[in-house]
């Protein structure tokens, strides 16, 4: 009976043990776009040559699928085999560098942090319920497409900013300064930027819209969310 209460507690003992995070290194090529989809952690840096390395469970990270086509870097789980059942990643974090960004794509429930959009235009675009947060924008036109309860984080600079908001998520960018801002704000969430020249602001839904600075502010407002432009 001792026998078998010591081979009980053993298993369970091996059970409670966390498993090692195992790391891979993935085979990248130039790529200035970056498609995301899946539960993962990801960081991009750019101004450095093409890598990328992940942290994780093993079996996590061989279902790990990093693609470049024709400049576009799709970064997703690995279809399961034919006939089988998608399963559970865990905790997978990324580290991706290369030398520059100018577009970010994004959907489902991960993380992205990128370090560095620059470029004539820069393009950005959250769907799903992800976090997406961009350091470093530094363009002459900027434009933002949230749909879904995502949140973006920015900050950075643009000449230009055009912003749309569908949904419940939310822009939190008060370092984010654009010189010209024109945003639409549809749905309950909830916008905060900074404008420094000027602002045309459209908000149709019940989100809360913030535009810190001193621009000289155009607001067209149908629905029930509370209005704050230009210290106004």
């Amino acid at each position: 009976m001792i026998k078998d209460i010591l081979a009980a507690c053993f298993g369970l003992a091996l059970l409670t043990v966390p498993a090692v995070a195992a790391e891979q290194q993935y085979s990248v090529t130039d790529f200035d776009t970056v498609r995301m989809q899946g539960p993962f952690n990801v960081t991009i840096i750019t101004g450095k040559g093409n890598s990328a390395r992940g942290e994780g469970q093993r079996d996590a990270l061989d279902r790990v699928s990093l693609n470049v086509s024709g400049g576009i870097l799709t970064v997703r789980g690995a279809a399961p085999p034919y006939g089988g059942q998608a399963r559970n990643f865990g905790r997978v974090d990324l580290v991706i560098t290369t030398g520059v960004i100018r577009r970010v794509s994004m959907g489902g429930n991960g993380s992205l942090a990128i370090q560095g959009l620059k470029g004539v235009r820069g393009d950005i675009n959250l769907a799903g319920n992800g976090d997406l947060e961009v350091n470093g924008v530094a363009v002459d036109q900027l434009v933002v497409n949230s749909a879904g309860n995502g949140r973006i984080r920015l900050s950075g600079r643009a000449g230009q900013a055009r912003v749309q908001v569908i949904g419940a998520g939310s822009i939190d960018s008060p370092e984010l300064v654009a010189k010209d801002l024109i945003l639409e704000s549809q749905g309950p969430g909830s916008v905060l930027l900074t404008a420094a020249g000027t602002a045309q602001v459209s908000v149709q839904g019940s989100g809360n819209v913030r535009v810190l600075g001193n621009a000289a502010c155009k607001v067209n407002q149908t629905g029930s969310g509370l209005v704050e432009c230009g210290g106004k």
